[in-house]
């Protein structure tokens, strides 16, 4: 009977696993057409770069950024000096001011998409110009990375389950 009980609570645990799906995703964009909110030339024609990040789905909450590849003016951006906001689409920006607005004479910027995933508008601002630049012309796309991976602790149950297989078979067999 003990065996018999061992053995259904190792298979409930196995069946009871779950995976969660954080997926990585690369978000890849290109801004152009700047224009400046006070007569300045932007410092920056074209802007491109790339984000990393993972979400259960792109209609989900951001819940890491894992790496962004931006330089503007010189400026090389690092995971430190990006955030992201859930306003119903993709937001990413610099924080330091808010996370929400660029000001001016900093190394900032913020890169906002459209619900379906489109190029909404790129702004940003360098230290060395007392100015901000916004672009509402651009692409972006969204690349799936990886497959779905399974949660700690659903891992911790595939194990214990297949922990207690393995005692049960032994048990049986002396």
């Amino acid at each position: 009977m003990k065996n018999i009980f061992a053995a259904l609570l190792s298979v409930a645990s196995l069946v009871g696993a779950s995976t969660v799906h954080a997926t990585v995703y690369r978000l890849d964009f290109t801004a152009s057409e700047f224009v400046g909110y006070r007569p300045a030339p932007a410092p920056e024609d074209v802007v491109s770069g790339s984000i990393v990040f993972q979400a259960e789905s792109l209609d989900a909450p951001v819940t890491s950024i894992d790496a962004i590849d931006l330089t503007i003016s010189g400026h090389v951006y690092s995971l430190t000096e990006i955030g992201y906001r859930d306003y119903g689409y993709l937001f990413f920006g610099g924080i330091v001011g808010t996370l929400s607005r660029v000001y001016s004479g900093t190394d900032d910027f913020w890169l906002a998409m459209t619900e379906d995933g489109g190029f909404r508008n790129f702004t940003y601002s360098t230290a060395l110009t007392n100015s901000v630049f916004q672009s509402n012309t651009g692409t972006a796309t969204v690349t799936e990375l990886v497959a779905a991976v399974p949660e700690p602790g659903s891992l911790a149950l595939i194990l214990a389950g297949m922990g207690g297989l393995g005692v049960t078979l032994r048990r049986r067999r002396r």
